[in-house]
């Protein structure tokens, strides 16, 4: 990575309100950390903040992502420096004029959750997971909402869909064979594709289940222990950069609409600082966006309930046409 002097590894802000309540923001260089690392790191200054040091303190494990994966020179040095320092002095716009995306927070309760995965099986998927419908079932809105949006500035009467490309962040740690232990400290995760490659379909085509059949495929092919297997050693950089490129091509593609996914929900971020007890809320950070973060989509467990709370960027008109879907709020229930 660049040098400590240009680049932020690690930030955190503190704010303090006059009602007694605390906020606490982080902002990590994603060369170092991913959500795994951050999770620990996050765990374990709590550990120490409410002296449970012995109990609870996480031992970071730097050697054996270093071991498996050797650093290399190819990654963009540039780039790093420039979205984090970015984030940091302007919080998540691109500049100043390119506030083209919002962040909305979505609830899906349990109930809607387990009617999802009813309507998403299928021959080739009979038990969908949560993610997996959740995953389907927003990629097809977007999909749909992107589609309205190009049909009325183009004036047609017919809503239109495209080729579009799902991507999910997986973690490798748990799959690869031996599994990486749950304490290494790295960027560990690869990308898991699943497209749509009809064109010119209307939305009545697109069924969640061909969707998420389509996604349990990524997926599946991203966990494979002998295709994580490339990555290790010398010779696997090459292979993860051939794999990273993929993102980037994909992504600058503008006749794909590309949809990235990232799951929060087994990295246990709630850590209680002991002074101000157990967060009551996760999240990113809400309004305007620029179009850098465009079509990301987080998901995060709601504590002792069972739902899944979605952290939804997307472009302003898209987000109005999912905003007024009867089809997509039955399931859907807007909190920000």
């Amino acid at each position: 990575i660049a040098s400590a002097s240009e680049v932020v590894p690690l930030a955190i802000q503190v704010t303090v309100f006059g009602c007694g309540g605390v906020a606490v923001g982080s902002q990590y260089l994603h060369k170092t950390f991913d959500g795994a690392s951050w999770g620990n790191f996050l765990n374990t200054w709590a550990a120490v903040a409410n002296h449970q040091v012995d109990q609870k303190i996480v031992k970071p494990d730097f050697a054996t992502a270093i071991s498996l994966f050797p650093p290399c020179t190819w990654a963009s040095k540039r780039s790093s420096k420039i979205l984090t320092t970015r984030a940091l002095d302007r919080g998540n716009h691109e500049d100043e004029d390119d506030e083209t995306c919002v962040l909305k927070a979505l609830v899906f309760t349990p109930e809607a959750i387990a009617k999802l995965q009813a309507m998403a099986k299928s021959e080739l998927v009979y038990n969908p997971t949560r993610i997996e419908a959740l995953s389907a079932f927003i990629w097809k809105h977007a999909m749909a909402a992107a589609a309205a949006v190009t049909a009325a500035a183009c004036k047609s009467k017919v809503n239109v869909i495209g080729p579009s490309v799902l991507i999910h962040s997986v973690n490798i740690r748990p799959r690869t064979n031996p599994p990486i232990p749950s304490t290494a400290i790295g960027n560990l995760i690869i990308h898991a594709y699943a497209s749509y490659k009809e064109e010119n379909q209307p939305i009545s085509a697109v069924d969640l289940k061909d969707l998420v059949a389509e996604t349990r495929k990524g997926l599946s092919e991203a966990k494979d222990p002998e295709f994580l297997s490339k990555f290790k050693g010398e010779k696997g950089a090459k292979a993860m950069r051939q794999h990273k490129q993929k993102v980037v091509d994909i992504s600058k593609d503008k006749n794909i609409n590309t949809y990235k996914f990232t799951s929060w929900s087994k990295l246990d971020v709630l850590p209680n600082f002991g002074f101000i007890g157990m967060p009551v809320w996760i999240g990113f950070t809400g309004g305007k966006l620029s179009s850098l973060f465009k079509n990301l989509i987080t998901m995060i467990e709601i504590p002792d309930c069972g739902g899944i709370e979605i952290w939804l960027i997307i472009d302003k008109q898209e987000m109005s046409v999912l905003q007024t879907s009867a089809e997509f709020l039955v399931f859907a229930s807007l909190i920000s």
